[in-house]
């Protein structure tokens, strides 16, 4: 229910900010027509919600799959990170040497899309090949977010560069909270029904009295080792393993419905044109060169003739 009345609220409060714009809109009807702003618009936002959606499981599972000290998780939640800003960095550097931008989009949405969906194979067993294609699937936004950032504001008149801008901000921060609100209240559901499921059965294999099974499953979810006091070691390990594969199957059904946001922004990524064209050499305003110093001598000549004739009128009026 509180998940559902944010969303309500949101909705309210976006419906009101759009009647209050009425008679002096602060988003102009201009930048909803023009269609290339759009996609490119478009296809950054969904593949930027799958990041959203995965950068909020993805320390979970860092910490129950990988368990070990506060520092290796950390670095292992780093991930992330690291991997949007390698898509930043090499995007920036190849956006203009290669050209074709509809076919880096779309081939940057796939790498995301497609290393996303492979998320679905993370279990305890594998953590170097999970590392690895978090960072995979992050490079992949990295580089469109760095990619429709430029193409977004090249697209747009000079008057609205600041607003171009401010409108893709918007639309993400709009759609991603939403998203992983909802997928949030999934992942807690869906962990409510498979934490018992699977290690409710194991635990009672080995020997546990019932009366201890809600310390148990408390202990384990909580990571409080003082509930667990009384209860056999070895009944703890295999219940933890159990306890590990009821995360892996609920992280399962979020990576993979992750799949239709990656879709998506490739279907969008289809319709960005080619912006070679906006990708010269001129510079409309410069602020250093050879032009503007030749341009500042002249302007220091002409206030030294000023000032000179100024002194010369002076004197006259004196005389």
């Amino acid at each position: 229910m509180f998940v559902i009345g944010c969303i309500i609220g949101g909705a309210v409060l976006i419906a009101a900010f759009a009647a209050y714009g009425l008679p002096y809109p602060l988003l102009p009807a201009r930048i909803f027509k023009n269609t290339p702003y759009l996609m490119v618009v478009f296809s950054g936002l969904f593949i930027t919600v799958s990041f959203y959606l995965n950068s909020f499981p993805w320390p979970i599972a860092a910490a129950v799959l990988y368990p070990g000290s506060l520092l290796s998780v950390g670095w292992i939640t780093t991930c992330v990170g690291a991997g949007i800003l390698l898509g930043g960095i090499l995007a920036g550097c190849f956006v203009k040497i290669l050209g074709h931008h509809k076919w880096q989009m779309i081939i940057y949405n796939c790498i995301g899309a497609s290393f996303w969906a492979t998320m679905a194979a993370a279990n305890p067993g594998n953590k170097s090949t999970s590392i690895a294609v978090v960072v995979l699937a992050h490079t992949g936004v990295g580089a469109v977010e760095c990619i429709i950032y430029t193409l977004a504001m090249l697209l747009c008149d000079p008057e609205d560069l600041s607003l171009s801008f401010g409108v893709m901000a918007s639309f993400r921060t709009l759609l991603a909270p939403v998203a992983t609100a909802i997928y949030g209240s999934v992942l807690t559901y869906k962990l409510t029904i498979n934490i018992p499921k699977y290690v409710i059965p194991v635990a009672i294999e080995q020997g546990l009295p019932a009366s201890e099974i809600p310390p148990l499953i408390q202990g384990l979810s909580t990571g409080n080792p003082s509930v667990l006091k009384g209860i056999a070691p070895n009944i703890i390990a295999a219940s933890f393993t159990a306890f590990q594969h009821a995360y892996t199957v609920t992280f399962r059904l979020i990576y993979l419905s992750c799949l239709s946001w990656g879709l998506l922004a490739i279907v969008f990524a289809c319709f960005v044109p080619n912006m070679k064209n906006y990708f010269t050499d001129f510079v409309g305003k410069k602020l250093q060169g050879r032009e503007i110093e030749a341009l500042m001598e002249k302007q220091s000549n002409f206030s030294h003739l000023e000032g000179r004739s100024q002194q010369v009128e002076e004197r006259v009026e004196d005389a």
